[in-house]
């Protein structure tokens, strides 16, 4: 089990020795720290006799390098446009591919080329390769294509594409359609062999969500009597009627993982949990020959794993031997689990992959992920812990700039993580070190609603945007009495539901925050309701709002306090403020109202709208751009 070690984990009020290391000599640029990572996606190939991973090139292209481990020779082939998918492997001799300018594609070892199956990327995700079946893949088309057929399939990416004059059609490598039970369809759930046994849908009619299962593919599906909002599926026994389920038994602080009898519907011994950390997110390690579960990967302070059978804990012991320190993390094999993939970091280490060969115990490196970083002394991020106004005890990170004596104590950038159902972890963050390099303190709240904690953190108040609020508030002012940082320089900076926290900083509490950086943030809880009303496709998310926030037709007062918004008149510092132009998860027509609102009444505003982004920039040049103004935004202003 990875724990991060204890003199980590600090209480605030105990931190006034918290430093950074001595200050550069040089400032790194923006470019290094969001340009992006040279290696990454290794993946084995069943047999393990190839090693395939990517390599990133300028602007938005990447190569594919495929190494052949019995010769140790490699073979490296271009990619126009950035890759849409993770690399898979369909068998030992063909490889999946995919650009956003090329579309789906499989690389054939044998035949030395690459054959193009689907033109496009965005109407077809791949959920997975079937190892029961040869050469086939479970994937799902998307909605808004030629009013073709949506929903799961299995295709065959190496059938020939019917010759016809004027079709379109991307269905043609179609096998067999995946039936679904009743409802709105939200995701399919596969074994370790690929077979889909396992079904997400909701009812429109009662607003629920429902898990279904069967035991073979050919079998009816059976609805399960777990509760579809707060547990999870969580994975297959090789037992036919039993699977496994995250769940929170009663007077328990946090969801575990449970067995679960299929015939008589009930929760069955805890496999795994933790008191204070929640295993919602958590993944099950099965093996891949037999689908035995042999760990469970987590997340605690950082990345943790914990495993079950002993030769799973003496690969991963020599591993750790070799690379002491660090947080290592086993993420792929061959089916024999003779080699396997470790992807090895830590808060000041970015990830590194190695191929380790469990028979000779033997260590190899593959080339680093961001070697232009070498020489920058990165900043330790520490775990700390605060009590916010009601008692409850919350978990964050505070990582410190380079120590500079001629520049007293430092400016603090708050650091919102977006969701608001998810949470920031332990580990290198570039842009966490991105803001330490520039002389900058930065906090990253858990506050209430964050995942992965106890029902009363996580779940107890998870709509609860004003709490969420006041939690980031009670972090800034805890940091504030520690002596740490400079109380009249503070920003707060935040991406999607962090843009909201971010805005709400600046109009709720004016005396607080010097600036405000908002990133494709949503500042109005009526406009979002809308958005979603009007999706066919997606009834659930509509529903689940207008359940948990209420109608905001009724409650004006309510969605007046919760939406910043419409409080602009009390926001009399700058913001910067961006947004994509085609985000379809909050309408960049909210920022532009907030840009206009402000600028109306005489704030100082900064913004930038790209075009062909949407929530979230994955084109470099927008990336450099964003954070380049930034940088020189909260120069000025902080």
């Amino acid at each position: 089990m990875h724990n991060l070690p204890r003199a980590r984990i600090l209480v605030i009020w105990l931190c006034l020795c918290l430093a950074g290391s001595l200050v550069w000599a040089a400032t790194p640029t923006v470019e290094d720290f969001f340009r992006k990572p040279l290696l990454g996606q290794p993946r084995l190939s069943p047999d393990g006799r190839h090693l395939v991973y990517s390599m990133n090139k300028e602007k938005d292209d990447y190569a594919v390098v495929l190494l052949d481990l019995a010769t140790m020779q490699s073979k490296t082939f271009m990619l126009a446009g950035r890759s849409s998918h993770p690399l898979l492997w369909l068998d030992n001799d063909r490889l999946i591919l995919t650009s956003e300018r090329n579309g789906y594609s499989y690389y054939s070892i044998k035949a030395g080329r690459a054959t193009k199956f689907n033109d496009e990327d965005w109407n077809m995700r791949i959920s997975e390769a079937r190892y029961d079946r040869p050469g086939l893949l479970n994937v799902w088309f998307l909605q808004g294509d030629n009013n073709s057929r949506n929903g799961p399939a299995v295709i065959r990416p190496d059938k020939d594409k019917p010759q016809i004059s004027g079709q379109a059609n991307e269905r043609y490598n179609v096998v067999e359609w995946i039936a679904l039970p009743p409802g709105e369809p939200h995701r399919i759930i596969s074994d370790w062999r690929g077979r889909v046994r396992g079904a997400i849908t909701y009812d429109k009619g009662d607003h629920k969500l429902y898990y279904y299962h069967r035991v073979t593919e050919d079998a009816p599906w059976t609805r399960l009597a777990i509760d579809g909002h707060d547990d999870e599926f969580a994975g297959f026994d090789p037992a036919p009627g039993k699977i496994y389920v995250t769940h929170r038994a009663e007077k328990e602080p946090t969801a575990g993982i449970y067995a679960y009898d299929i015939e008589t519907q009930s929760y069955g011994a805890k496999l795994f949990g933790d008191a204070e950390f929640s295993m919602i997110g958590a993944r099950l390690d099965f093996d891949p020959q037999d689908g035995s579960i042999q760990g469970v990967h987590y997340t605690n302070d950082g990345p943790a794993v914990h495993w079950f059978t002993a030769a799973m804990q003496s690969v991963q012991a020599k591993i750790d031997a070799k690379l002491p320190g660090r947080i290592n993390q086993l993420v792929d094999s061959d089916l024999a689990q003779t080699r396997f993939v470790v992807a090895s970091m830590a808060d000041r280490l970015p990830v590194r992959y190695y191929l380790y060969n469990k028979d000779k115990e033997h260590l190899a490196a593959l080339p680093e992920t961001y070697p232009w970083l070498n020489e920058v002394p990165l900043q330790p991020m520490q775990v700390i812990h605060y009590q916010a106004r009601d008692g409850l005890r919350l978990q964050g990170y505070l990582t410190m700039p380079p120590q500079n004596p001629k520049m007293g104590k430092p400016p603090l950038v708050v650091l919102a993580h977006g969701g608001p159902w998810v949470r920031d972890v332990w580990g290198f963050n570039p842009e966490v070190q991105f803001l330490a390099s520039r002389g900058y303190a930065v906090f990253q709240p858990n506050f209430r609603g964050s995942a992965g904690f106890t029902q009363a953190i996580s779940k107890a108040q998870e709509f609860d945007f004003k709490a969420m609020h006041d939690d980031v508030t009670d972090g800034v002012q805890l940091l504030i009495r520690s002596g740490l940082i400079n109380p009249q320089r503070i920003a707060i900076m935040g991406a999607s539901f962090g843009g909201y926290l971010a805005l709400s900083g600046a109009a709720f509490e004016p005396d607080l925050y010097q600036c405000a950086v908002t990133i494709v943030g949503v500042f109005d809880w009526e406009m979002i309701i809308k958005q979603r009303r009007g999706n066919r496709y997606d009834r659930f998310n509509y529903d689940i709002l207008m359940e948990k926030l209420g109608d905001p037709g009724k409650l004006r007062e309510k969605y007046d306090a919760i939406s910043p918004l419409r409080h602009t008149g009390n926001i009399h510092i700058p913001v910067y403020i961006s947004a994509g132009e085609e985000d379809a998860t909050v309408d960049a027509d909210q920022s532009k109202k907030l840009a206009k609102a402000l600028k109306d009444q005489g704030v100082t505003v900064e913004e930038f709208f790209p075009e062909v982004e949407g929530h979230g920039y994955f084109k470099i040049k927008n990336r450099l751009r964003l954070y380049q103004e930034i940088d020189a935004f909260l120069a000025k202003h902080l």
